[in-house]
């Protein structure tokens, strides 16, 4: 009732509260360990065991992603390392390609100077009552039998056999318990049928399945203390009991969160009567416990405040909150407050604070789907008090840790360097090899190239895979940096002894003077100290001990040599005691005052695909046949004057490219990923058995350098030839296939004109019954100029009519040329006065903005850089209005992107684009390729025989309203005629996935099929006929996507195919988008508060009366207006969604009664809310009053 009561209350104020839920987390019955073995390394959460001989233990992550106690080592070596294995596993093993293409193996005949008859790795720190079931895996492509027999040792002992000759799908399980010491060991060696005559065995994977545990995970706490007298950080502070608010509420590790607090329901005042001697237990301070916000049932100090409440905002749907609170009144009554709180779900926690020291009470909640927890006090059941006073007086909040960004604030610039092949992202630099002369160059914090190289001058010994996953949060480091680092030792190990190892970074000013922090970490108990000689202008030694390092770095300034250089040499520490005197160097962070980016190259990269486009400072060409970029940008964000443009056509892009390119390769993989593709044989219904891209107006008199890449993931040669023509002409050959590293590369001068020609074609090793070549991306360095043309600058969003809701973001964009970073700043008073947001990079051209809490119609946007400035052509308005309208998108192929050449084009991308200028109105995509009306339908629906689809969940009508929309588009072109399901079928779909959102209120608009070119005729009738059956069922909810898209055959107007047949190209995209803008759904009413009222302003009650109450359908409504008015009778659900409407107009007249028969089909007992509201000339009344359906 209290609940109800709330609601109630906060409805009538101003609007119409959503009340959102969340589904019970579930709990998996089992838990998995992936391991790989072999140097081709697998994604998380696959563990990598990378080297077949080296008996350290790394600790195990288990699929969720989790670090576990189990740990893995070679217990006995195997020979090397087979890269030979299957490259195409079949799709039911589960395991990816880097996973089965390589392994470790032995032999029992000599082979590379050594003999492996057995080879085994043991599982530790397993619980020996515990079931583990083992899976493993091999594979080597070959003729012969290359049986191995595994013996699995634990409690019990098992053996298999598993043949890796061309091994693409098949595994051997065993399951067993683990030894005393919680240990299995997995002995592998060849099996009896096995006929090769080395006797190759292989270990490729294995998958451990076992009982699921809880893993513990590292915490954050927020500490707030409210009332006037200020508690020491790493306490907020919150002294306003009427209008508080914190932005960016700090942790207690001191670092800004992204949560803020602000009071949403006034308190009276602040006591200051709490207890001044806290129970030590407790942990908080005589200043947090001593005062408190409070309120009052009765008057006092002339106020009544009934209820006091705050929002805890920006908080993580998915994640839960642990939340304790505290207060304290030195008194003998019993001063009991109730504290309401309100996420996903609700609670009640009650909590005397008379003469309390050491109480307090907590919850766990997840947040509501706007992201708020609401936290209301009131006077608890129990309190005798005569005034009914209740009191808060701390709150604390405890959540999963959160990294931090790794940047080093220190005014200056900032160098991120990671040592190992756990790769750390943008804009850390990740050394990968840790033997000499491998040399970067490396990237400033702010994502720019920076002058600086670094060179492996004195070579390590290997790779340190078993540091800290759980750095402090004071170091400011990711676990990816933490957690690997490059090793050296000064007695043998693995064959190597590696005394010192050093690096060198070079290109340094002399006069700078540089900080650099040392970082490393290895678990181990005994005392693993490095010794770091820093040489530079002077020589400087550093000591840091990374045995079980999570906290410590060692710290150090250093003026480089008159050569501009400083080397670090790393070695043991005189503390070391281990004894193969093993020394890390893991993370360095070097820090200096900000120096103008200085590079005696510039770089232009450039990605050739559609599917999805690199981020600046790539170029992206995504259009195969006509793609022209006039005005490329380099690596610095400036322009350079050079053009490209296709001057041969593609046929089309290819989307299966590596997603794991190497990290020396520098390409994301958004670039890696697609290519644009060409075939001499008929493919698609093109042959385009050459393609060519021209790079113009380029320097005649200067050399450049073209590294050309391309992938495709596929076991055959797709070599493609390159020749490229300038002055000179040369002709470079890259095999494609599955590749993640190679480069083919050439060096030449522009021709006369100023041009650069690559044609592609198949290489003479090209093996394709298609023959398809490739071009997926283009590097082009060449000695540094100025930049081409003058600067720029204009923004273009906000640009004024936005309407905007304080604590939703939005982006502020902008075009830019030839300028380093923007200053960003808001105005809330029409220019009058400026508030800076930040100062970002222009390359970037957008910034994700966080709307501010202050409430305007004038607010304005203004961005700077250099002399240059532009504002905001109108204000727009920040509003305190919390409105959501979620708009969702269920479909296939075409809603999720497909035909258009970017992401950008695409039709349910610019429809989200056309409404950004209305923070309330957002759009979610479900649309997923391939997908049928079946695979929408609701969770649970059967599935009639011969159909072999499965409901996905995560995509469908069910999934849908659980993200509360007020609008769903089904988009379903060709799928389910494609697949011959029948139209009564399709219709019958459609009907239930309609009616599913309709029973909760949920308008639908459902598009017609669209124009496919199928061959069978049978099929374009099926299209029509739903075509037609759409039209004449769902009327004005029915969206017309064939009409001036077909021809009049059913197929896809040639001018809008995107080349398959199968899906409409970019001006395709662009007329459907336009057909859906075209309803004006962000013109309608998606919440009461919108249709009824102006957000901040209260209505007074319309004293209106409902009767019968509870009622079987039918019920009457009695009101009195002193002047004529228009009613309003709407009936309402608890998530705000409206099920009826009715207007009536009544004379001026006392209680006049009007009958309601809202026809709603309401299965058992419901509640919902009447909503009455008279508009008259004496304003908007209205009353909202439960009302129970039977």
């Amino acid at each position: 009732m209290q609940h109800t009561q709330t609601f109630l209350r906060l409805l009538s104020g101003i609007f119409l509260l959503a009340l959102p839920y969340t589904l019970a987390a579930q709990v998996p019955a089992n838990d998995t360990l992936l391991i790989d073995f072999g140097n081709n390394l697998s994604p998380a959460p696959w563990n990598n065991v990378t080297d077949p001989a080296v008996p350290d233990t790394i600790t195990l992550a288990n699929s969720a992603g989790f670090t576990t106690t189990y740990g893995l080592s070679v217990s006995d070596p195997f020979n090397n390392i087979n890269t030979g294995g299957t490259q195409t596993p079949d799709e039911g093993l589960g395991f990816p390609a880097t996973a089965t293409g390589d392994s470790f193996f032995g032999s029992v005949t000599d082979f590379g100077g050594q003999i492996q008859p057995t080879g085994g790795v043991t599982l530790v720190g397993l619980i020996p009552e515990k079931d583990y079931t083992i899976t493993l895996f091999a594979s080597r492509e070959a003729t012969d039998n290359r049986e191995a027999q595994y013996v699995v040792s634990g409690s019990t002992t098992e053996t298999l056999l598993l043949d890796a000759a061309s091994n693409t799908s098949v595994t051997v399980s065993t399951t067993v318990r683990p030894d005393a010491d919680g240990s299995i060991t997995v002995t592998a060696g060849p099996g009896p049928n096995n006929t090769n005559s080395a006797g190759f065995y292989y270990l490729g994977a294995m998958k451990v399945i076992y009982e699921h545990e809880e893993v513990a995970l590292p915490q954050d706490t927020i500490l707030v203390d409210f009332g006037s007298v200020i508690s020491p950080a790493p306490w907020n502070n919150m002294s306003d009991q009427v209008t508080g608010n914190i932005r960016n509420l700090a942790n207690t590790a001191g670092f800004a969160s992204s949560y803020d607090i602000v009071v949403v329901d006034r308190f009276n005042g602040i006591n200051t009567g709490g207890t001044q001697t806290p129970d030590e237990e407790l942990g908080y301070p005589a200043s947090v416990t001593g005062d408190s916000f409070f309120g009052s049932v009765t008057e006092f100090s002339g106020l009544t405040e009934p209820t006091g409440g705050f929002h805890l905002r920006e908080l993580r749907p998915e994640k839960s909150y642990t939340i304790t609170l505290f207060a304290s009144r030195d008194a003998a009554d019993n001063r009991e407050a109730q504290y309401v709180l309100a996420g996903a779900s609700a609670d009640t926690l009650l909590l005397n604070a008379s003469d309390n020291t050491g109480m307090t009470v907590t919850t766990t909640l997840f947040p509501a789907a706007d992201s708020t927890i609401t936290i209301t006090a009131a006077t608890g059941p129990n309190n005798d008090n005569g005034s009914g006073f209740y009191y808060l007086g701390a709150l604390s909040i405890n959540y999963d840790a959160e990294e931090r960004p790794p940047v080093v604030d220190n005014g200056g610039d900032t160098l991120l360097i990671d040592f190992g092949d756990i790769l750390s992202p943008t804009p850390w630099n990740n050394v990968t090899d840790p033997a000499s002369d491998t040399t970067i160059q490396l990237l400033l914090a702010d994502g720019s190239l920076s002058a600086i190289s670094l060179t492996v001058i004195d070579s390590f010994n290997s790779i340190n895979r078993n540091g800290t996953v759980s750095p402090s949060s004071a170091l400011g480091l990711p676990a990816t940096a933490t957690g690997d680092s490059f090793f050296g030792n000064v007695t043998p190990f693995t064959g190597q002894t590696q005394p010192t190892g050093g690096v060198e970074l070079a290109n340094m000013n002399p006069e700078t003077p540089y900080f650099f922090s040392l970082f490393a970490s290895r678990s181990a108990s005994d005392n693993r100290e490095a010794q770091y000689i820093v040489q530079g202008m002077n020589t400087d030694t550093v000591y840091l001990d990374a045995a079980s390092n999570d906290d410590s770095a060692a710290t150090i300034i250093a003026y480089p040599g008159e050569d501009g250089t400083v080397r670090i040499t790393a070695g043991p520490g005189p503390n070391n005691d281990n004894s193969s005197g093993f020394y890390y160097l893991g993370a360095i962070k070097v820090g200096f005052e900000s120096e103008p980016a200085v590079s005696p190259f510039d770089t232009v990269l450039v990605d050739f695909g559609g599917t999805t486009v690199s981020p600046a400072p790539w170029n992206n060409v995504t259009d195969p046949v006509a793609g022209i970029i006039g005005d490329l940008s380099n690596t610095s964000g400036f322009q350079t004057g050079y053009g490209l443009e296709m001057t041969d056509a593609f046929n089309n892009i290819n989307t299966d490219g590596t997603i794991n390119p190497a990290a020396e390769l520098g390409f994301p993989a958004t670039a890696t990923g697609d290519s644009f593709f060409g075939n001499s044989v008929d493919f698609g219904g093109q042959v385009q058995p050459t393609a060519a891209v021209t790079l113009t107006n380029l320097t005649v008199d200067k050399a450049y350098t073209l590294d050309i890449f391309a992938s495709r993931t596929t076991s055959e040669n797709r070599e493609t030839q390159y020749v490229v023509e300038g002055l000179t002409t040369d002709t470079v050959y890259l095999n494609v296939a599955s590749n993640s590293d190679m480069l083919a590369t050439t060096t030449m001068l522009p021709a006369t004109d100023g041009t650069i020609v690559v044609t592609a074609t198949a290489g003479p090793n090209n093996v394709n019954s298609f023959s398809f070549y490739y071009l997926g991306a283009l590097r082009l360095v060449y000695e540094n100029e100025a930049p081409a043309g003058g600067t720029s600058l204009a923004l273009l969003a906000p640009n004024g009519g936005e309407f905007l809701q304080a604590g939703k973001t939005t982006d502020i964009r902008w075009e830019s040329r030839n300028l380093f970073s923007v200053d960003l700043e808001y105005s809330a008073d029409a220019g009058a006065n400026w508030s800076p947001i930040e100062t970002v990079p222009a390359i970037g051209q957008s910034y994700n903005w966080t709307i501010p809490a202050t409430a305007t119609t004038e607010g304005l946007i203004r961005i700077t850089a250099d002399t240059l400035t532009d504002t905001s052509d109108d204000v727009f308005e920040i509003s305190l209005d919390s409105t959501s309208c979620n708009i969702v998108v269920l479909g296939s192929s075409t809603a999720e992107g497909a035909g258009a050449s970017s992401p950008d084009s695409s039709w349910v991308n610019r429809f989200s684009q056309y409404l950004a200028g209305d923070s309330r109105y957002e759009v979610t995509n479900l649309g997923r390729g391939g997908y049928t009306t079946y695979h929408i339908l609701p969770t649970g629906t059967s599935i009639p025989a011969g159909v072999n689809i499965s409901v996905d969940q995560t995509r469908n009508i069910t999934r849908a309203l659980e993200l509360d929309p007020f609008a769903i588009i089904i988009n379903m072109p060709s799928n389910d005629a494609a697949n011959n399901f029948s139209v009564a079928d399709q219709l019958a779909n459609f009907r239930q996935i309609v009616e599913a959102a309709a029973s909760q209120g949920v308008r639908v608009w459902v598009a017609t099929t669209q124009p496919r070119n199928f061959s069978n005729p049978a099929q374009v009738d099926l299209q029509r006929e739903v075509r037609d059956s759409i039209f004449s069922i769902y009327g004005e909810y029915a969206i017309d996507f064939w009409n001036d898209l077909a021809t009049d055959e059913g197929f896809i107007d040639p001018d809008l195919d995107s080349g398959d047949g199968v899906h409409v190209n970019n001006t395709g995209h662009r007329l459907i988008f336009e057909r859906v803008r075209d309803l004006r759904i962000d013109t309608l009413n998606c919440s009461l508060t919108t249709a009824l009222s102006e957000p901040g302003r209260a209505l007074q009650d319309a004293g209106a009366r409902i009767f019968p109450n509870p009622t079987g359908g039918e019920f009457q409504v009695q009101v009195s207006t002193e002047t004529s008015a228009d009613m309003t009778v709407s009936l309402v659900d608890a998530l705000g969604r409206e099920h009826f409407q009715r207007r009536h107009f009544l004379p001026a007249g006392q209680d006049q009664v009007v009958g309601i028969n809202p026809e709603l089909k309401i299965p058992g007992a419901r509640q919902m809310f009447c909503v009455v509201t008279l508009k008259s000339s004496d304003g908007l009344r209205r009353s909202i009053i439960p009302l129970t359906f039977r």
